[in-house]
């Protein structure tokens, strides 16, 4: 078996990863994938919390170096302004520009890494063997589970939760898992895709536990992707369709509730109608489990969704406290919404 992994990834959706000057060029470094990939891990592994500066490292407690290094073949740069494109105003009449509403938001003048022409070659290589061969396997299986499911369901920068940011793993060599995880990209129809992405995260869900019961979000034993049937001509038409679905539903006046919109990431603190956490209170917003990506099958870029599990903020229990007009509203589960949005996208999905 190769000592060394490397991969490659293509740029679907454009990249805004700034650096010190958010307004300055984007960069994809090596630094920001890494930490990306702790995210991925701690996903999907019941024992992240002992194990994971085993395998990435640390600086406090055990102060431990990760047994792999990542290296980027070049750092990938852009400085493309989509300020025509993506303003604010316009979020009310294109779904990309609601998707990415705070890139040119009051003084925000973010800078992308374009589609089409880069794309980022990234190296996994053994800084030492851990003592044995155990300890091995699974140090390599948590890299390549993250880097596969970073490649397949994730994104990098401002807004990668929202479609902006997508790095597909398009090919990969050198370990024995690249062979096993395989990947989903270069599938020749929607259907197909689907079917190489369930068998990759099947053998991963056989690889590591759940983490169930954990206070931050994370896959659960089952994972469903909503991947759209019908694909577009281009990325912007894929997150045009993505976004004014996703706005259209949100809009909903039976939806448009804080306690409800929690669920999609918005500010619990509402312009017109405030409502905050009454506990606990430290939290003014929080992350949505929703995230979405593009995916490009042949020539055509499709929406795809899914949702991770895992509560809203750190705490198990999530309550909101009401002013004005919705004093009067009772208590209700802030993942109603969610669930509620994914049901009505299904009958556009692969099955």
């Amino acid at each position: 078996m190769a000592d060394t992994l490397h991969a490659q990834f293509q740029i679907v959706t454009p990249v805004f990863c700034a650096g010190a000057d958010q307004k300055g060029p984007s960069e994809i470094r090596p630094f920001s994938i890494r930490g990306a990939l702790r995210w991925w891990y701690r996903a999907i592994d019941r024992d992240f919390f002992d194990r994971e500066s085993k395998i990435f490292g640390a600086t406090t407690g055990s102060g431990s170096s990760s047994p792999v290094s990542l290296q980027l073949g070049h750092w990938v740069t852009g400085a493309k302004s989509l300020r025509d494109r993506l303003q604010p105003q316009m979020a009310q009449t294109s779904g990309a520009a609601y998707l990415g509403y705070t890139f040119y938001l009051g003084n925000n003048e973010r800078k992308a890494i374009m589609p089409g022409g880069q794309s980022l070659d990234l190296r996994l290589a053994w800084n030492w063997l851990p003592a044995n061969e155990t300890e091995q396997d699974y140090v390599r299986r948590a890299w390549a589970a993250a880097l596969w499911l970073f490649g397949h369901l994730g994104g990098i920068g401002t807004r990668s939760r929202r479609g902006y940011g997508t790095l597909a793993l398009v090919k990969w060599q050198g370990w024995k898992e690249c062979g096993l995880l395989g990947t989903a990209h270069g599938a020749e129809s929607p259907e197909v895709w689907k079917k190489r992405f369930e068998s990759g995260w099947r053998l991963i869900r056989q690889w590591f536990d759940p983490p169930e019961g954990a206070k931050h979000q994370h896959f659960g034993a089952d994972l469903k992707v909503y991947l759209w049937n019908n694909g577009f001509n281009d990325w912007k038409a894929a997150l045009d369709e993505v976004g004014r679905t996703l706005q259209a539903f949100r809009s909903k006046r039976e939806i448009h509730k804080p306690e409800l919109l929690a669920a999609f990431g918005l500010p619990i603190r509402f312009r017109n109608h405030p409502a905050q956490f009454a506990s606990p209170r430290k939290f003014s917003r929080a992350a949505s489990p929703l995230q979405i990506r593009v995916v490009k099958i042949g020539e055509k870029y499709h929406p795809l969704l899914w949702r991770a599990h895992g509560p809203l903020t750190p705490h198990e229990a999530l309550e909101l406290e009401y002013k004005g007009n919705y004093a009067a509203q009772p208590p209700q589960r802030w993942d109603r919404a969610l669930n509620e949005f994914l049901a009505s996208i299904a009958a556009q999905c692969v099955p």
